[in-house]
């Protein structure tokens, strides 16, 4: 499932520049759907099998907000889809305009002749 090989590619990414602090959650597929089924990986690292297990995205933000102190204080970087940031928002409106500083959004655009 591509939502769970994102979410393993931005774990081992971060591990590797040392930051294994930094949560990372799994997001939906970002379609019509938004069930996370998936959330465990197994993988070898350094010779040995390790099981990865990633928290739905939507709980994690939820988590992490609510056990921030500091006003404005979190910056939240969104590397897919933007469904589960905006459903969260929805959800949690007050919560995610309290805690949330900065959203930076990773994006693409294709051109097109037609």
């Amino acid at each position: 499932a591509p939502e769970l090989e994102r979410a393993y590619l931005a774990r081992v990414t971060l591990d590797s520049l040392g930051l294994s602090d930094v949560p990372v959650g799994v997001g939906s597929d970002g379609g019509g759907s938004a069930e996370v089924k998936l959330n465990s990986l197994s993988f070898l690292y350094d010779g040995e099998k390790k099981l990865l297990r990633f928290e739905p995205g939507i709980d994690l933000m939820k988590h992490i907000l609510m056990e921030v102190e500091d006003p404005k204080s979190v910056k939240l970087v969104c590397l897919s889809s933007l469904k589960d940031v905006s459903n969260f928002m929805k959800q949690e409106s007050d919560l995610f305009c309290s805690k949330i500083r900065e959203v930076l959004i990773m994006g693409s655009a294709e051109y097109s002749e037609e």
